[in-house]
């Protein structure tokens, strides 16, 4: 494959994923004009905690990629684990404690617990106290 070929694809990847930022930017956008309140930091934050996300579906993917053999067996692998953790999110909500306690090694658990609540775009109280010098925008 030439080297033009393989740097087209690439940033026609790169166009297609930029094109899924529509959708939350745009809600954003709205809320914004509707009147709504937007903090810069819990607003990153937010970003940052969907980022952490998708490098653990993609953790997943290379995981998958690398114990296979072959392409379709290492998506059908990752396919099986996400929807798993999704099963599991589901069970843990509704199920008895000891599932509950099963269902905090989700990812989708892990993310929005209390302790790193990045779904909510809240960060603990310490993490904010300590060097406040270091972040490039005010919390409150």
């Amino acid at each position: 494959m030439r080297t033009t070929t393989l740097v087209g694809v690439k940033l026609l990847a790169v166009g297609a994923w930029a094109l899924t930022l529509v959708a939350p930017l745009s809600a954003l956008l709205w809320w914004r004009i509707a009147g709504g309140h937007l903090a810069l930091a819990e607003t990153c934050n937010l970003f940052a905690g969907h980022a952490l996300y998708a490098l653990v579906v993609a953790g997943i993917a290379f995981f998958t990629a690398a114990a296979t053999e072959s392409a379709a067996t290492a998506a059908i692998a990752a396919l099986a684990f996400t929807l798993g953790f999704w099963a599991l999110d589901f069970a843990a909500a509704s199920g008895p404690e000891w599932l509950r306690l099963l269902g905090q090694v989700s990812p989708t658990q892990a993310l929005n617990s209390s302790n790193a609540a990045y779904g909510r775009g809240n960060m603990r109280a310490r993490w904010r106290r300590s060097g406040s010098d270091s972040w490039p925008w005010p919390f409150h």
